[in-house]
């Protein structure tokens, strides 16, 4: 008969079967990224989200001929995977493989992965992974272009070995783990023993009422209930995130009579920073940044790898509050829940969504421009749609009291004398 423990030992050594390589990030440009070969599928994982600008993958090869018949490449452009040829130093054949989508894009914990299947039917000349690998060959190449791969700034070829995983121990317990001990280790007691009764005693009783009872309500509640944080006691908080980017935090209230949202956020005091709401890239999102001379607050649509335009006619309510202390700027912003162009937060406010996705990043100054670090994330509402009454405090009549009391020492006389006469 198979041990449980030897089932679950195969399961683990096969869960864990697959080829890791991971180069040096010193040898590519700084960059971080491993390439796991699973049993079916390879996924690539590159650390720090989508980039700003278009990389490259080749596979097979340490060069871009690929001995005289082309590399297999994937390069990420416009924040989506395509897969070419590459045929010399810096020729790109894109129609032989236009047809082919094979490999999806998603942002996870701050890292892009790439997946694909290890192998793709009908296509010869796309690359076929092998779990078993022990060694890999790839082209790694970077362009200086944030909307597709024209010409590289780094290119590098590499011949990397799989590196060591983790492996579960698998030897078997030892005998005394599995075996039953065979004797008892403690004799068993005799509990056939006539059981003992306990007659009722006189405090069983009911016993008459002694004036007038206590049980009625004592009045108005003494205890009231306290205000949810937030910046304005009118405001309850719905999403609370922090650290988006490194050092900016966000919380979203809001006001569920007015119908309006509050948006506090606080990043560097010395460099801009700017928070998108409802996505995790950057293309057509709405975001709001804070820059310029330090209390310019701008609504904004951005646009792919780009600054994209300001908002017209803006939703935010009055003037926002910017004070800074610390070295932090912290920024207060009132709008309704929906504005024309901006971003519409009915349905987080009214929870028929859980969660808000949102990027972040900030600059090297405060002069709007280009980040110096950006990431998406992802949080959830932890404000509810209830109708947040508390129940009245419900009154006791004494005298129906002083009734319920006597019926329930009557109930409890009888139940016990019921079971004595049963033992007995």
């Amino acid at each position: 008969m198979i041990s449980t423990y030897t089932v679950l030992a195969a399961f683990a050594l096969a869960v864990i079967k697959a080829a890791r390589f991971a180069p040096d990030s010193a040898n590519v440009n700084g960059a971080s990224f491993t390439i796991d070969i699973g049993t079916t599928t390879t996924t690539l994982t590159y650390s720090g989200g989508i980039p700003n600008n278009a990389i490259g993958f080749g596979f097979g090869y340490t060069t871009m001929d690929g001995a005289g018949s082309g590399t297999y490449a994937v390069v990420i452009e416009n924040d989506a995977p395509t897969e070419l040829l590459t045929e010399g130093s810096r020729t790109l054949d894109r129609t032989t493989l236009a047809g082919q989508n094979n490999w999806s894009i998603q942002e996870s914990n701050g890292n892009m992965v790439l997946t694909r299947d290890n192998t793709i039917s009908g296509c010869s000349l796309c690359f076929a992974f092998v779990d078993s690998a022990t060694s890999l060959d790839i082209i790694y190449a970077t362009s200086a272009s944030t909307n597709s791969f024209i010409g590289h700034n780094f290119k590098v070829g590499l011949s990397l070995t799989s590196v060591a995983t983790p492996s579960p121990t698998t030897s078997e317990p030892s005998a005394a783990t599995n075996s039953p001990t065979g004797v008892p280790t403690m004799t068993p007691t005799d509990t056939t023993g006539s059981p003992t009764t306990m007659a009722p005693t006189a405090t069983m009783a009911p016993t008459a009422a002694t004036g007038t009872p206590t049980v009625a309500p004592t009045g108005a509640p003494t205890m009231a209930p306290t205000a949810t944080p937030s910046a304005d006691s009118d405001y309850e908080a719905c999403v609370t995130a922090s650290d988006v980017v490194s050092g900016v935090d966000v919380t979203i209230n809001r006001d569920s009579s007015e119908e309006t949202v509050q948006i506090v956020m606080s990043g560097p005091a010395d460099a801009w920073f700017g928070v998108g709401f409802g996505a995790q890239t950057m293309s057509g999102t709405y975001a709001i940044t804070v820059q310029e001379d330090t209390t310019t607050v701008v609504e904004r649509t951005l646009a792919h790898w780009a600054a994209g335009s300001e908002l017209t006619s803006g939703s935010i309510v009055g003037t926002p509050s910017v004070t800074t202390s610390n070295n932090v700027r912290t920024v207060v912003i009132t709008r309704p829940y929906v504005s024309d162009d901006a971003y519409d937060f009915t349905d987080l406010m009214e929870c028929n969504i859980d969660s808000l996705d949102m990027i972040a990043a900030f600059g090297s100054s405060n002069s709007f421009g280009y980040h110096a670090g950006k990431s998406p994330g992802s949080s959830d509402r932890i404000c509810d749609c209830g109708t947040g009454t508390t129940p009245a405090p419900t009154s006791v009549d004494p005298a129906e009291s002083v009734a319920q009391s006597i019926f329930n020492a009557a109930f409890t006389l009888f139940v016990v004398c019921f079971a004595v006469y049963v033992v007995a």
